[in-house]
């Protein structure tokens, strides 16, 4: 019997996060567990996920590694999954690694990693400076210098890379100046995911079903 496609999701850094987003859902879900964090991935429990996973897998294989913040895993964590998967994929299936991160601890190293193993990365970036404010570090400080940063260092390794937009009650009214921003930047591959609320209490970022549909509609447009 031939498997389906397998994509498996993974929380290799548990809810862990350098940063301190306003708007984060996960950072408010864990903080009502009874434990919190609950430790990093070990690499015990990868090479089981690995192993089990390809064992599964018929042609294709999907490793998606989010968190809150899932590169604070280290860059060896990685390193160890990439061995591990060219040890044990014995039907030889196609496999693809991606991951979702906010960009603040990608150096040189990171990038090189990202750009060899053809790892396809999603970056959080909102827009502009003034966009971007809800996207904070651990004290408070903006993050948009260093996540342009990121983008250079992305560019001269030639890593495959995704922009994810968090459209909130600010920035939904500034659809084609964000558009424009991200295009002037040569940013091909834009993803826009609303921000809602996870309880009955609105919060001042979040967004109705309307407003978000609005926003879709003009950057079709646009």
């Amino acid at each position: 019997m031939v498997m389906p496609e397998t994509s498996i999701l993974i929380k290799s850094a548990s809810s862990a996060c350098n940063i301190n987003c306003s708007y984060c859902f996960y950072k408010k879900l864990s903080a009502k567990r009874d434990e919190e964090f609950l430790g990093m991935m070990t690499y015990e429990t990868l090479k089981k996920l690995v192993i089990n996973a390809l064992n599964y897998a018929d042609d294709y294989c999907s490793f998606v590694f989010q968190g809150r913040e899932p590169t604070l895993a280290g860059l060896d964590f990685y390193r160890e999954l990439i061995k591990l998967q060219k040890e044990y994929n014995k039907k030889q299936v196609v496999i693809e690694n991606t991951i979702q991160t906010n960009g603040t601890l990608v150096d040189d190293e990171w990038a090189k990693f990202f750009a060899e193993n053809k790892f396809l990365v999603g970056l959080s970036l909102d827009g502009t400076r003034n966009v971007n404010k809800y996207r904070v570090d651990s004290n408070g400080k903006e993050t948009f210098n260093t996540l342009m940063n990121t983008v250079s260092l992305f560019n001269k390794y030639k890593v495959q890379y995704n922009i994810v937009s968090v459209v909130t009650s600010y920035s939904v009214k500034k659809t084609k100046y964000i558009y424009n921003f991200f295009k002037e930047k040569g940013f091909q591959f834009q993803q826009y995911i609303p921000c809602l609320d996870d309880s009955d209490t609105k919060s001042e970022w979040s967004l109705d079903a309307d407003t978000y549909g609005s926003f879709l509609c003009e950057l079709f447009d646009i």
